[in-house]
């Protein structure tokens, strides 16, 4: 079993390195390590290369290597790219963002989903940028992290790699120490830590070390988690659960025997490693035998297209791939992003020339390097964060990798701040220009958000709802910004409006102050849709105590059989499926890798 997840992540890995080959691409002039600086000017980006600045106000922009430890021999230094917000509110605001893998860039966010500007060609078929709208620095500051060491832009001298999450924590904090020498205008700023995919390791446990750290000058407003990786016992049986609910397998076929029969030997590996928690205290993150469920969902729909055989894109199961890549190569645009980031003027701009190779979007070293073994599930550290914080959850609802109904199953499971999941049964319907754009439940310090109709990188699909969204998260007074280049959301959850306050009149059963037969048309829809919101509900309760209570079933007849349950897999067989983010450039010094999953 091991050897065939072996084999179908070095084929993925393979694909998504066919471009990265080019000798001149990937040898780059090394400038000398400067001696760390703390004068902020030291770090300004001035002139990107062929950026078209288009707004008003536009953006100013801050970037370098910080050290991340105080181990002169590592010499590790973590890359980040600042963006300061665009427009003043009500008061400061500070995002850290980090994308996954691991060992997976931050551009990825900064260059395609949350940043300020994206990426184009010009007339001659030059390489560019263009300001854009509905990035996340249009009410907060907002800083993209290369981590762990060796991601990105980031580097050591040697090769001090990060092995577990507590070390990537502890480089977070170094980082941050040295960051607000830089930017003491940002310390005390109301800070939220947030992240995608994979990053749902990560995110909580930085947010676990920052509460551990009272001396930091960070004041921890939230967390903010999109389509991650945070809890295996619920998001494993999630893949079945989203493949029929989807109607991405149909049930009673061969290619649903062969799922279902994958998920009863993911419920014993589940149940397995829930007996070696008792017993070490560690919930291990990733386990082999329920990533096969996820190749067969893909292998179902394989078939040739144009003389080349082609797969469900894992993100984003609206779109097709070649096969194994089956995502690999989406978005689209990542080739034209590693051409650029690649280039020397652009590296230069970024103040990013200390690192030896050229930029890369994920390092399959790192991921390999980060093995987690002594690391337990995030999710175990949420009741505690929640105590001191807010969270919030968002997922788009096409992504098969990180889905919706595995999050869902995650709050349904969770215990925090005096309760098992939400205590409301229905959801509120989440509405923009009179349309429903997604389901919005808040209790306990926990935000919960299904995104209709996005993927895995949910601010490609919806930009302005994301903006919408983390501006609502994180409480901006629209009414304070100033500026004529403003954004009109015309936004509701339930009636409650862009600014806070109950509004009938722009809830999407009534947006616009709609009249007449229209309006009743529109109040029938609402209705309709909440009843499905809540037959929904039910359902996915129900798909919960199905599995928990298998769960049990399966554990009892394990003890009474006297079954082993305790036998410890490799940490090559742990770590054999774990890429938690999208990319098509994966580059190994050594040229092997055994992981694949975003």
């Amino acid at each position: 079993m091991d050897s065939v997840i072996r084999k179908r992540a070095e084929e993925q890995f393979r694909a998504r390195r066919e471009y990265s080959e080019d000798d001149d691409l990937k040898k780059v002039a090394r400038a000398p390590v400067p001696p760390f600086s703390r004068q902020k000017q030291d770090y300004k980006i001035n002139d990107l290369p062929n950026l078209q600045r288009t707004r008003d106000p536009s953006f100013e922009m801050y970037g370098g290597h910080v050290p991340s430890t105080t181990d002169s021999e590592s010499n590790s230094h973590l890359y980040f790219a600042l963006v300061e917000a665009r427009q003043k509110t009500d008061r400061t605001r500070t995002i850290f963002w980090f994308n996954g893998g691991p060992g997976c860039s931050s551009f990825d966010a900064l260059m395609m989903e949350v940043g300020p500007f994206n990426l184009i060609k010009n007339e001659k078929g030059e390489l560019g940028l263009k300001e854009k709208e509905y990035g996340w620095h249009e009410y907060a500051n907002i800083v993209f992290i290369d981590q762990p060491v060796g991601t990105g832009y980031s580097y050591a001298q040697t090769d001090s790699y990060v092995h577990e999450l507590d070390q990537a924590a502890d480089q977070f904090i170094t980082f941050l120490n040295n960051f607000y020498e830089i930017f003491p205008e940002l310390k005390n700023t109301d800070t939220y830590i947030s992240g995608e995919s994979y990053a749902g390791q990560y995110v909580p446990y930085f947010a676990n070390k920052v509460i551990e750290t009272p001396d930091l000058p960070l004041n921890l407003k939230g967390l903010m988690i999109g389509n991650g990786w945070i809890d295996p016992i619920s998001q494993y049986p999630a893949y079945a659960q989203f493949a029929h609910a989807e109607g991405l397998i149909q049930p009673g076929t061969k290619a649903d025997k062969e799922m279902m029969d994958l998920v009863e030997r993911c419920e014993k590996s589940l149940n397995s490693a829930l007996t070696r928690e008792e017993k070490t205290g560690i919930l291990q993150i990733y386990i082999s035998e329920c990533e096969l469920i996820m190749d067969q969902i893909t292998g179902s729909h394989r078939k040739y297209e144009n003389g080349k055989a082609t797969c469900l894109n894992t993100y984003d199961y609206r779109l097709r791939d070649e096969y194994p890549a089956c995502g690999m190569n989406w978005p689209n645009e990542l080739h034209d992003v590693t051409e650029y980031l690649r280039k020397e003027s652009v590296t230069k701009a970024f103040n990013a020339r200390a690192r030896a190779e050229s930029w890369t979007e994920c390092n399959v070293k790192v991921s390999r390097e980060l093995t987690a073994i002594h690391s337990t599930a995030s999710v175990r550290l949420l009741p505690k964060i929640l105590k001191h914080t807010k969270v919030l959850l968002f997922a788009g609802d096409k992504d098969i990798v990180c889905n919706y109904q595995g999050i869902e199953n995650l709050v349904d499971n969770l215990e925090w701040n005096g309760g098992k999941g939400f205590s409301g049964d229905t959801p509120q319907l989440w509405s923009m220009h009179g349309n429903p754009v997604g389901e919005w439940q808040a209790e306990r310090n926990l935000t919960y958000v299904r995104v209709y109709n996005a993927s895995h990188m949910v601010p490609i699909d919806a930009p302005e709802p994301m903006l919408d969204l983390i501006t609502r998260y994180m409480e901006v007074d629209l009414k304070s910004v100033k500026s004529s280049d403003n954004y009109n959301f015309e936004s509701a959850v339930g009636d409650i409006n862009e600014f806070g306050e109950e509004d009938s009149s722009v809830s999407w059963a009534g947006s616009h102050k709609k009249s007449g037969s229209f309006a009743l048309l529109l109040i029938i829809i609402g209705v309709a849709v909440g009843g499905f919101l809540w037959i929904r509900r039910r359902r996915r309760q129900m798909l919960v105590h199905d599995y928990s209570q298998l769960r049990a079933n399966t554990l009892s007849q394990e003890q009474e059989q006297g079954i082993e349950t305790s036998d410890r897999r490799s940490n090559e067989q742990i770590e054999s499926e774990r890429l938690f983010d999208v990319g098509s450039d994966i580059d190994s010094d050594e040229g092997d890798s055994n992981k694949h999953k975003e």
